[in-house]
């Protein structure tokens, strides 16, 4: 036996822990134990000691076994046909218009109208055979088609039924038309599990840059929709996540907004924190930085909250990563793997035909496939990547280079004991 190569050791307040990248496993050590560990005198452990670190995949039989078996499991993902992830555009238009937004003023797309007709039929053709299917809903403003979706979703279900699939839905929405009526349809009908609601900072901040198309303020109202949100998540079942927005905010203005909840909110959903990045459009001296957000966590777990750092089970690093059941419908309903810069046109891989078959570009998608991070072997050898899967995908494939993820420098033992 031999460690994992996918261990992190380390000794904080005084104690020992180890985390497991792959198993995600964290165990606390006596000194003892730790200080074996620490010298790889494995022949010093117990035989007990040995089989429960073996059981939570801190202790391994062989490290390139072990590394076999995490890109089989990979590649099994990725090479999947039984499920398929969709992320649905079904517009570009927006009631706000955030200064910072990807997608930029003159969206390509914003005036064309999704044929949800179209898209029923290349879903009566395509979803024959699946196991399950996931619809993640962004934009654009999902919920400004609120009308065709639930149409949408009614047919979707008569084929579930049909074609014996199941199905789930997540969202990303600004919570602007969020409401008792809507809120109970996208957790019964849509079978959503996961929803994505933005707050920029606090309220000035947000109001700042979050406001409507002809200036309205959305503080108030996102807040106390995302709070009826919060409301419906009574067994606690649902992914409800806060994304709080960091552009030049102070700690304090951070706790203005954190202080609107109570103590029984607290536990129904996640928050994490992201700065405002420049895109195209927006440029914008920003004093908070990926490398200074910890301190905003610790605020917010001193506060009672719960938060969300990532979903570091799948096997991708985001939704533009993965296999050919990993893709993006646009408005036009063109097919792409990655949306965040829609310039690249490498990222559009293919079209749904009006008759509802689907053309793809056999040549863009054999670049796509080209970003397996275990042909890297700075990449196979590092302790992140089953926290990483090689970075960004659209990065890849524009500078053939990889660039490390952010959350390299965080202290995931102080993380995950938090």
């Amino acid at each position: 036996m031999e460690l994992s190569k996918y261990n992190i050791l380390k000794k904080t307040t005084g104690e020992y822990y180890l985390f497991n990248t792959f198993s995600k496993s964290v165990v606390k050590l006596t000194d003892e134990i730790g200080d074996i560990l620490e010298k790889k005198d494995l022949f010093l452990l117990e035989d007990d000691i040995k089989k429960a670190l073996y059981q939570n995949g801190l202790l391994v039989d062989n490290q390139e076994h072990e590394k076999e078996v995490l890109h089989n499991q990979y590649l099994k993902i990725r090479n999947n046909k039984d499920n398929i992830f969709i992320t649905l555009l079904p517009t570009m238009k927006c009631n706000f218009r955030c200064p910072y937004c990807f997608e930029g003023s003159d969206v390509k797309n914003e005036d064309i109208e999704m044929d949800f007709e179209t898209l029923k039929k290349a879903a009566d053709i395509h979803l024959i055979g699946k196991k399950h299917v996931h619809i993640t809903l962004f934009g654009g403003e999902p919920l400004l088609k609120w009308k065709q979706l639930r149409d949408f979703f009614l047919y979707l279900e008569a084929l579930s039924k049909k074609y014996k699939f199941t199905y789930s839905s997540s969202i990303a929405t600004n919570a602007y038309f969020l409401n008792e009526i809507i809120i109970e349809d996208l957790i019964k009908l849509f079978h959503m599990e996961s929803f994505q609601v933005t707050i920029d900072g606090y309220e000035k901040t947000h109001n700042n840059t979050r406001a409507t198309l002809n200036g309205e303020r959305t503080y108030n109202r996102v807040l106390n929709n995302f709070k009826q949100l919060v409301k419906k998540n009574e067994s606690h079942k649902l992914n409800v996540l806060l994304r709080i927005n960091l552009l030049n905010n102070q700690l304090k203005e951070v706790e203005e907004l954190l202080n609107s909840f109570s103590e029984q909110e607290k536990k129904k959903f996640e928050i994490y924190f992201r700065p405002i990045y420049d895109t195209k459009e927006f440029h914008n001296s920003n004093s908070t930085k990926n490398n200074d957000l910890e301190p905003f966590y610790i605020l917010a777990r001193e506060r009672g909250f719960r938060t969300h750092y990532g979903n570091y089970v799948r096997f991708w690093h985001c939704e533009g990563d993965g296999g050919l059941e990993q893709i993006h419908i646009m408005p036009n309903l063109s097919i792409w793997k990655c949306v965040n810069n829609m310039d690249i046109n490498e990222a559009n891989i293919g079209q749904i035909l009006p008759n509802g078959e689907v053309v793809l570009n056999k040549e863009k998608i054999d670049e796509w496939k080209k970003n397996d991070p275990f042909d890297d072997e700075k990449c196979s050898d590092c302790v992140l990547l089953p926290i990483c899967w090689g970075g960004c995908p659209l990065n890849f494939l524009k500078k053939n280079i990889r660039t490390c993820i952010y959350e390299k420098n965080f202290d995931f033992i102080d993380t995950f004991i938090k």
